[in-house]
């Protein structure tokens, strides 16, 4: 049967695309970080990918940079602060990781042209935010025209997707209201805190290398919020 011709869905739109996470009971197993990441940013993505095709949950997330997950899926399913510092502390369960990205694929498959497993890295751009260095890499079909891009960063042990660059632009407003509402207790500020641990790929959402930037209105969002975080760096 021919495959469905048409742009590749956007990654941003797909991710946010997805079912309620089951509950975030104590008793739930944790996802656990890998203790080894791929060496090259194009191998972090692709290893991504082919998780998510096959459904390895706890490999997908563990080829995300540490945390991020669960600011997704805590921004999806409007998890309280309370919820969200948790899942930051002792891991995202593993239930919710398999929920998220089953669904994730799922979508992707009702978007685009094909499913997530069909997808091929096609080359990467290295740009760096201060000392950090980062990845826009390529992804698309290989009898397709165009591609989307998924941000990767060369984190402690080496590169992983970093779902927040990747994803900021389509949950500006949301991480400015969950940054802008944080409780005054100790949640509250375990929230904020691992926040400001990822401003970085906050402001590689807002700019990419070859002036790919974030356009007007959600640019300006993510530059809003970046400076709520770190006042210091306005101007």
């Amino acid at each position: 049967m021919p495959r469905r011709r048409g742009r590749i869905a956007s990654l941003a739109l797909v991710a946010v695309l997805v079912v309620p996470m089951g509950a975030c009971g104590d008793d739930a197993p944790a996802t656990t970080l890998a203790a080894a990441a791929p060496a090259t940013a194009e191998a972090a993505v692709g290893e991504w990918l082919a998780a998510v095709a096959a459904g390895r949950a706890g490999d997908a997330t563990a080829l995300v940079v540490p945390g991020q997950v669960a600011f997704v899926t805590a921004l999806e399913n409007r998890l309280s602060a309370a919820d969200l510092a948790a899942a930051l502390a002792g891991g995202l369960p593993a239930a919710s990781g398999e929920q998220y990205w089953s669904s994730f694929a799922a979508s992707f498959a009702d978007f685009a042209p094909g499913g997530v497993g069909e997808l091929e890295v096609a080359g990467s751009a290295p740009f760096a935010i201060d000392d950090r260095e980062f990845a826009a890499v390529a992804v698309g079909f290989p009898d397709q025209a165009g591609s989307v891009g998924v941000i990767a960063a060369d984190t402690a042990g080496g590169w992983r997707v970093d779902l927040l660059a990747t994803l900021a632009p389509a949950l500006s407003g949301q991480l400015r209201v969950l940054a802008t509402e944080l409780p005054a207790d100790a949640d509250g500020e375990a929230v904020r805190a691992a926040l400001v641990e990822q401003l970085a790929s906050l402001r590689a959402a807002a700019e990419q290398p070859d002036g790919q930037v974030a356009a007007g209105e959600v640019r300006r969002e993510l530059e809003a919020l970046i400076r709520f975080l770190a006042p210091a760096l306005d101007g």
